[in-house]
């Protein structure tokens, strides 16, 4: 159960991360 959890919060974290970056890839093309 834990490192099941583990996994999740790492998927959380990684599709945060790619959101975020993603964001920032548009608004400095997009300027």
């Amino acid at each position: 159960m834990a490192s099941n959890k583990g996994w999740q919060e790492a998927i959380l974290i990684v599709r945060h991360t790619e959101s975020v970056t993603s964001l920032s890839i548009e608004y400095m093309f997009g300027v």
